[in-house]
C-alpha cells in the first residue's frame, strides 16, 4: 500500500466523503472530543482533596485515577464496533449525556465506592464518545482535509486533560468550588459542548452515508491482527506511563516538594500541553503533512 492510499479514510468513510469539508461539524466534534476528556484532567488537581475528604489509601487513589482506563481498555474494541453501526451522532450525544450524568453522581458521592461507580461510568461515556467522534468528522471531512482534521483531534486527550489541569487551581482555590464543584462545573461543560452539537450535528441523509456491508465479527477479525495489536501494545505502554505520572504529579509535587495545589497543577498542566502539541506533530508527521514521503 503506498503512502498516500495509507493517508486516506478507510474505504466505508470515503464512500461518504463530502466534496467539501464542513469545518464546523468537525470542530464541533473536536470540541466535544474536548469535553469528555476533562473528566481526564479532573482529577490529578482534585485526588489530594478527595484522599483527604475520603481518608482513602494509595491503592484507592489509583483505582480512582485508572478505572476510566481499565474500563475503556476493556470494551475500546467493543464499543468501537457498536458504534461504527450505528448512527455516530446519536451514539456520541448519548455517550455525551452519559458523561454529564456520571459526572453529577461523582459530585453527590460520599465515599470511596460510589464515586469509583461514577469513574467507571464516566468511562463509559469517555470511550464511546471517542469510538463515535472520528466518524463523524469522516463524514464531513473532505479527504484533501482528513489529514489536517485527525492531527488536530489527536490533541484531544492531553488538550482536554491539560485544559482542566490548568484550571483546577483558580476553580478549587480561588473559586471556593472544592473538587464536587469542580466535578460539576466539568459536567457543566459538557453539557454545553453537548447542546452546541445537538442543535447543529445531524445524521446524514440515508444516500449520504457509507454503506455497512460487513458483519461485526467481519470488522473485529479484520482489526485485529499482529499489526494492529503490535500498535495497540505501543499505545498502551505510552499511555499508561504518561496519565500514570500526570494523574500523580501535583500529589507528589504537593506532598513531596511542598508545592501549593495551584503551582502543582501549573506544572502538571504544563507537561500535559507539552505532550498535546507533540500529539498534533506527531499526527502530522504520520501524515506526511510536515515531511513529505
Amino acid at each position: 500500500m503506498s503512502s498516500g492510499e495509507a493517508n486516506k479514510p478507510s474505504s466505508m468513510a470515503a464512500q461518504a466523503a463530502p466534496a467539501s469539508t464542513s469545518w464546523s461539524h468537525v470542530l464541533i466534534a473536536i470540541a466535544a472530543g474536548y469535553a469528555v476528556c476533562f473528566q481526564l484532567g479532573k482529577v490529578p488537581a482534585a485526588l489530594p482533596l478527595i484522599g483527604e475528604e475520603f481518608s482513602l489509601a494509595l491503592w484507592q487513589r489509583g483505582a480512582i485515577v485508572s478505572s476510566m482506563s481499565v474500563l475503556t481498555s476493556t470494551t475500546g474494541l467493543f464499543v468501537g464496533v457498536w458504534a461504527n453501526r450505528y448512527h455516530a451522532e446519536r451514539v456520541a450525544l448519548m455517550a455525551l449525556g452519559i458523561a454529564i450524568a456520571a459526572g453529577l453522581a461523582g459530585a453527590a458521592a460520599t465515599n470511596f465506592l460510589p464515586l469509583l461507580i461514577a469513574r467507571l461510568l464516566e468511562g463509559l461515556g469517555y470511550i464511546t464518545a471517542m469510538a463515535s467522534l472520528p466518524a463523524i468528522i469522516a463524514e464531513h471531512c473532505a479527504p484533501q482535509d482528513w489529514p489536517l482534521a485527525m492531527a488536530v483531534w489527536a490533541s484531544t486527550v492531553p488538550g482536554g486533560l491539560a485544559v482542566l489541569l490548568l484550571l483546577s487551581p483558580a476553580l478549587i482555590e480561588f473559586g471556593g468550588v472544592g473538587w464536587r464543584g469542580l466535578w460539576i462545573v466539568t459536567a457543566l461543560g459538557i453539557a454545553l459542548v453537548a447542546t452546541i452539537f445537538f442543535l447543529r450535528v445531524r445524521p446524514l441523509p440515508p444516500n449520504e452515508q457509507a454503506a455497512y456491508v460487513q458483519s461485526p465479527w467481519a470488522d473485529l477479525r479484520q482489526a485485529v491482527n499482529v499489526q494492529t495489536l503490535s500498535l495497540v501494545g505501543l499505545f498502551f505502554c505510552y499511555g499508561m506511563q504518561f496519565l500514570a505520572v500526570v494523574s500523580f504529579l501535583p500529589t507528589m509535587l504537593i506532598v513531596q516538594s511542598g508545592f501549593s495545589l495551584a503551582t502543582a497543577a501549573l506544572y502538571s498542566g504544563v507537561v500535559a500541553v507539552e505532550n498535546a502539541a507533540g500529539s498534533v506533530l506527531a499526527a502530522l508527521f504520520c501524515l506526511n503533512v510536515v515531511i513529505p514521503c
